[in-house]
């Protein structure tokens, strides 16, 4: 089939295969490792604009430790995603045409909310004592994280955490592949920076996430709107605290 006018023939499991692949490169692997020259390059200016103290940061070793687990949760997940596209078909569409801006916004007002309550129950679930240490510890094992520990999990964390949060509220909405990768894209480039341990302006969710890595049992979600609702966000936290601590 042609895909977006282009005179080249591809199937949709070589469109949405390759450039699923595409996008994780461009969104995941090439910010990471900016991230970290950036950090190699300048260390006094990384040192001052990390969330977390010099003397918690992980060393070369623990840092390549994870790029290998996120490659390998890369190549597994790809590998996977490739052979179910070839048994059954894509949930996405594959017009010739962009996705309109209407239909663009309107997926992702609804894939947005519905990833964050994906995302905080499974991770939620995994932070369960029972489940902890076989399932979520791995991601756990950088108190200040980097960028590349994002992928640094599980295989199981990597498949119910990380991508199907993402892919599941786009395939039951039938989206465009292209308002997909889109979604990807975005979801990737905020864990990416969710992970750096860097203070992003204008985003506050960098700094939520800093403090689940630094603190264990808070923010558990991508947007901040489930753990408020739910009490698990810092000040919800702190009141239970408050609370247990009066009935005592």
């Amino acid at each position: 089939m042609k895909f977006l006018n282009s005179d080249i023939t591809y199937t949709p499991v070589q469109i949405e295969l390759y450039g699923s692949i595409v996008i994780q490169i461009l969104t995941f692997w090439l910010p990471s490792t900016a991230f970290i020259l950036f950090s190699s390059i300048f260390p006094g200016l990384s040192s001052r604009l990390k969330l977390q103290p010099h003397t918690r940061q992980p060393t070369g070793p623990e840092i390549l430790n994870a790029a290998r687990t996120a490659f390998s949760n890369f190549v597994l997940t790809t590998v996977i995603y490739g052979v179910v596209l070839n048994i059954q078909p894509s949930p996405f569409r594959f017009p010739t045409a962009l996705p309109s801006l209407h239909e663009l916004t309107g997926t992702f007002l609804i894939a947005l909310p519905s990833r964050d309550i994906i995302f905080y129950g499974f991770h939620r679930l995994f932070h369960h004592p029972r489940l902890y240490v076989s399932l979520h510890k791995r991601h756990h094992d950088f108190t200040a994280p980097v960028a590349f520990a994002a992928l640094h999990c599980t295989f199981a964390e990597q498949v119910l955490v990380n991508a199907l949060p993402v892919i599941l509220p786009c395939a039951v909405m039938n989206a465009h592949i292209v308002t997909f990768w889109a979604f990807l894209g975005v979801a990737l480039l905020q864990a990416t920076i969710d992970h750096a341990g860097f203070g992003a302006p204008l985003w506050r969710q960098a700094v939520r996430h800093d403090r689940h890595h630094e603190l264990f049992n808070i923010n558990f979600g991508t947007l901040g709107w489930m753990d408020w609702m739910l009490g698990t966000d810092e000040a919800g936290t702190a009141r239970r605290r408050k609370g247990k601590g009066k009935s005592a």
